[in-house]
């Protein structure tokens, strides 16, 4: 497998309905990182038995805190203080009492709370301080189980939905209304076949939302209307994958038996093995700030 890593251009084309179409171009990638980042700094962390870190799922960095938080396939959370001193880990609160939690799928940063929101695919979030405290913990009632999330307001989130459930959509909710708004966005070729932990950003003060798998859209989030606008296409020219020339399904539907989700699972595993052993460029992780789009791509010869 080789890996490549790209700095887009600031210079875009704008298109209508305010879309910029970022040209990727694939001759120039580059591997040096040093060629467009001023700056790498590398945080050593506290070493000691309680701060042992295995197998990494996300890492994510409050600047108002300073405070990192790892989270690991084994469902614990670390955390360090901005200079890298370790501070706690989630492992005793890790169970089925009154102020314990199960299971996590994600977690993120509660600026709200000063917090650390961790969310089960049931709907639950909890909310913890870095010492891992519990501050709340509070029910989401939602019709399928939830695989992301990112708080916009104190009471307002946002969420996303395996593939095996829905077509591509998110769902805002409100805590205090109760209130649900599904929204569904378009672009997704084939889940899966990429690095991508983390669909929710925010940007100084906006959010967004970049798809998860093979999708060359970029949104923003509208949190006033609780919709999703399109801002950024990703465009790779030759090199862009078509979905109509790949078997199977590259996200699912709504349905209501076990064999209509049998046949997703079946579809959507064709998909993604087929774009696993094929030759094509896949963007595995995309993120941007005001002046950059950076993608870090994977080109799989056969």
């Amino acid at each position: 497998m080789l890996t490549i890593f790209y700095a887009c251009s600031s210079n875009r084309t704008q298109v209508q309905k305010d879309v910029e179409i970022v040209p990727v171009e694939i001759e120039n990638a580059t591997k040096d990182v040093s060629l467009f980042l001023e700056k790498i700094e590398i945080i050593p962390l506290e070493t000691i038995d309680s701060s042992l870190v295995h197998k990494c799922n996300k890492v994510i960095y409050d600047e108002k805190m300073d405070i990192y938080a790892i989270y690991t396939r084994e469902q614990i959370v670390y955390t360090f203080t901005g200079d890298g001193k370790f501070v706690d880990n989630s492992r005793r609160v890790k169970g089925q009492g009154p102020e314990e939690y199960y299971m996590v799928v994600d977690v993120n940063f509660n600026t709200h709370l000063n917090g650390i929101d961790m969310l089960n695919p049931y709907g639950t979030i909890y909310t913890y301080t870095p010492n891992f405290e519990l501050l709340l913990k509070r029910k989401v009632d939602m019709e399928f189980p939830v695989d992301h999330f990112i708080s916009l307001k104190s009471d307002e989130y946002v969420f996303t939905y395996p593939y095996l459930w829905t077509d591509p959509e998110v769902v805002f909710f409100n805590l205090k209304t109760k209130h649900i708004d599904n929204v569904n966005y378009d672009g997704t070729i084939a889940g899966g076949n990429t690095m991508e932990h983390e669909c929710f950003r925010k940007v100084n003060n906006d959010f967004y939302f970049v798809p998860t798998g093979v999708n060359y859209y970029c949104y923003r989030i509208d949190v006033e209307k609780k919709d999703l606008v399109p801002i950024l296409y990703l465009d790779f020219g030759k090199e862009e994958i078509n979905e109509e020339e790949l078997p199977g399904c590259g996200w699912g539907r709504k349905n209501e038996t076990d064999k209509e989700k049998q046949e997703i699972v079946e579809d959507f595993k064709e998909r993604y093995y087929f774009l696993r052993n094929s030759n094509h460029i896949i963007p595995s992780i995309k993120f941007f700030n005001n002046d950059y789009v950076y993608i870090f791509m994977q080109y799989c010869p056969k």
